[in-house]
């Protein structure tokens, strides 16, 4: 099995000491230890990135899932107005919560 060069930890505040006491020790590049290793700090975020990513990936699973009903219903090719409306509303709302997420982007760093 090979090891990961990267991993991903989200860290909560705990009862005895806020996130505000360690957010001035993460800096890009530092180290820290976790029991008996060492890593470099390559990343740090605001929020939890991982409810995040777990919740873009329901939409996505939301928008396969409309693309493959209205990919059906063109190929059937019914004359049913009623549904045509139904799909392309919901289109258009997720089109509208995906604008809308777009604009509150996490603030993110990289080295």
């Amino acid at each position: 099995m090979t090891q990961p060069d990267r991993i991903t930890l989200v860290l909560r505040a705990s009862e005895a000491a806020p996130l505000t006491s360690i957010l001035p020790f993460t800096k890009l590049g530092d180290l820290v230890s976790a029991g008996r290793g060492l890593a470099v700090i390559a990343g740090a975020s605001e929020g939890d990135l991982q409810a995040k990513l777990a919740e873009r990936e329901a939409h996505l699973q939301e928008a396969d899932a409309l693309l493959r009903e209205a990919i059906a219903y063109i190929n059937d090719d019914l004359v049913n107005v009623e549904y045509r409306d139904t799909l392309l509303s919901r289109i258009d709302r997720l089109l509208d919560r995906d604008q809308a997420q777009q604009t509150e982007k996490p603030r993110e760093q990289e080295p």
